[in-house]
């Protein structure tokens, strides 16, 4: 699949998006401060884009569904293509979650002075990502982790996912993803109905509630090639229906607690025209390039550590820094520590961790086999890019 780099700098605006609605969580008061500015006679919400920017788990999800389908969407997938397709992304998803867990666990010691925090099935349960709502699941160390099993389910689910589609065709499986979504969602809300389902919305976006988004970012696989021509030209019209879903939410913040039709079908309703937007996008006009600048495609390498990181960095900033967090000053000071401190951590990951892991998963998949099935080391093989 040929490099993108619009698409990749899409994927570091989204973990920035999720990082800056998790600052305005834990630090409002400079978006507290303006709620509203006047600008032409008119009010505006300056955060209205962050205090919704959880979206951007949305855009990871369809992100996956469309690149991680086209990397294998013409290939024979036989049993090799499946089991090194599932190694390429454990390994993608794994080992920087196991340092990450490795250095909260030391820094949690060092603010505590011993390890009776810890018990053994939930530290296996985070080791293993096996985290609730899954069956047996165990409550996550990390906030943000609750998108990696969903991503992990997906991975594990696709090849079949391309495999019916060849036999039976795109829209039978895109019908059935729907329903699985839309049928998940009304369960959840029928189940808790008159309850607070805030506190419920790890169940919605739980895999089967969300499976409709990888599905419609798989879907722009199928017109790519021939409807991009047009597709290029429909930018402007995708990024108003996205938006226009977006004050949709905020009229209506009410089905965030209360339930209802719109909050069954928003994430789906979402999902879609994310997945518009990005097929516009996979040969971008004029107006669209500047996503592909050096300093977004930069990002995009290294968003994985920015979603994984940003969040305990916001969380452990109080505890190392004695200052006023709740003025103005405050909450501003702590975007900034949390940018530069997630990026450093970011890059660190990116190239001490997810970099030489794929490498190493790369040299032995290509290296040919030995007569007792040993693997030849062939360390000329370049290392492969980051998906």
């Amino acid at each position: 699949m040929k490099f993108n780099p619009v698409l990749h700098g899409l994927r570091g605006l989204a973990a920035l998006l999720v990082l800056l609605y998790h600052w305005r969580g834990n630090f409002p008061a400079l978006a507290n401060h303006h709620k509203t500015v006047s600008f032409l006679g008119t009010e505006w919400a300056p955060f209205f884009f962050i205090d919704y920017g959880w979206v951007g788990v949305h855009w990871f999800f369809v992100l996956s569904g469309y690149l991680l389908a086209a990397t294998i969407w013409n290939r024979p997938l036989t049993r090799r293509d499946v089991v090194q397709f599932w190694q390429r992304r454990f390994m993608r998803i794994y080992p920087a979650v196991w340092v990450q867990l490795a250095i909260s666990i030391v820094a949690t010691y060092a603010f505590l002075g011993s390890f009776q925090f810890l018990e053994a099935r939930q530290l296996l349960g985070n080791f293993l990502l096996w985290l609730a709502p899954l069956p047996g699941g165990v409550d996550m160390y990390n906030g943000v982790w609750w998108t990696l099993p969903v991503e992990l389910l997906f991975y594990l689910l696709l090849p079949l996912l391309l495999l019916c589609q060849r036999r039976w065709g795109l829209w039978p499986i895109v019908v059935m993803a729907l329903l699985v979504s839309l049928g998940w969602r009304a369960g959840v809300a029928q189940q808790h109905a008159g309850e607070d389902l805030q506190r419920y919305a790890y169940l919605l976006k739980a895999f089967p509630g969300m499976l409709f988004l990888f599905v419609a970012g798989l879907s722009i696989n199928r017109w790519a090639d021939s409807a991009h021509q047009a597709m290029r030209h429909a930018l402007l019209p995708a990024v108003l229906i996205y938006v226009a879903l977006l004050w949709l939410l905020d009229a209506n913040k009410d089905v965030l607690k209360t339930g209802g039709l719109l909050l069954i079908t928003w994430d789906l309703l979402a999902g879609l025209s994310i997945a518009l937007v990005i097929a516009t996008l996979i040969q971008p006009g004029k107006g669209a390039r500047w996503l592909g600048s050096t300093v977004l495609v930069r990002l995009g390498d290294w968003s994985y550590g920015i979603y994984l990181w940003h969040f305990p960095v916001l969380r452990w900033l109080p505890k190392l820094l004695p200052m006023r967090w709740n003025t103005v000053e405050g909450s501003a000071g702590a975007l900034g520590l949390c940018l530069v401190i997630t990026l450093l951590l970011a890059v660190a990951s990116h190239e001490w961790v997810e970099k030489p892991a794929l490498a190493w998963l790369a040299r032995r998949q290509r290296a040919p086999r030995g007569p007792l099935g040993q693997t030849a080391q062939n360390p000329s093989l370049p290392p492969p890019q980051l998906p």
